[in-house]
């Protein structure tokens, strides 16, 4: 599967402009006129999508709250829709494109942490050349790099979700590496947690049910 060029201006936009232009980006490219929803019913939407369409609006309720996901971040959490009806499979575009758009904000956060340790110092020393920390930021590089060859190779089923998986393994490890900063209700860490709760929205228990015939 080529790389599409919707993929690569969802990675762009999350990593210069933030997750929920990239997530409105991907929703109009691969999903128009329709809320995309995980295997379990459940959709993480940008508000400005829900107000496009009279159909949106009206599977806008009920919103489900999320700790850390206020009205300010743009997003909504949408409940299952009425009746347990199951949901069709994501197209595997759209689940590949979020991985894509989850790399752009994994890279941002690596800049905002680069950024941050740069302005911080310890016994007059900033605390980007500290021998740690070069050394765990070069390990995040690394694993950007093998998650941007893998996405390159166009996986699909479980490898996309193994990437996913990886993505929110490295945010971890940027966070860790900004201390309580990466930890404050305005701080990076709300992105993070954000890319997370996607990635548990739209990639948990998804291959399984593709694959039932």
């Amino acid at each position: 599967m080529p790389v599409r060029a919707e993929w690569q201006e969802c990675r762009e936009s999350a990593r210069e402009d933030g997750l929920v232009p990239a997530l409105t980006l991907l929703g109009r490219a691969l999903s128009p006129g329709a809320l995309p929803r995980g295997p379990g019913g459940h959709a993480v939407v940008p508000r400005a999508l829900l107000e496009e369409s009279a159909a949106q609006r009206a599977e806008a309720a009920p919103h489900v709250p999320a700790p850390l996901l206020g009205e300010e971040t743009g997003l909504a959490v949408l409940a299952p829709p009425a009746g347990g009806a199951q949901e069709p499979p994501l197209p595997e575009a759209w689940r590949t494109g979020l991985a894509w758009l989850r790399l752009g904000a994994s890279e941002a956060l690596r800049d905002a942490c680069v950024a941050y340790l740069a302005g911080r110092e310890s016994e007059g020393t900033a605390l980007l050349m500290k021998q740690m920390v070069k050394g765990t930021l070069a390990e995040v590089l690394i694993e950007h790099l093998e998650i941007e060859g893998a996405l390159g190779e166009g996986p699909g089923g479980d490898a996309v979700r193994r990437l996913q998986e990886q993505i929110t393994r490295t945010d971890r490890t940027i966070l860790r590496l900004l201390g309580a900063h990466g930890f404050t209700g305005d701080g990076p860490g709300r992105d993070a947690y954000v890319s997370e709760l996607l990635a548990d929205v739209y990639a948990t228990a998804g291959d399984a049910r593709e694959e039932t015939p």
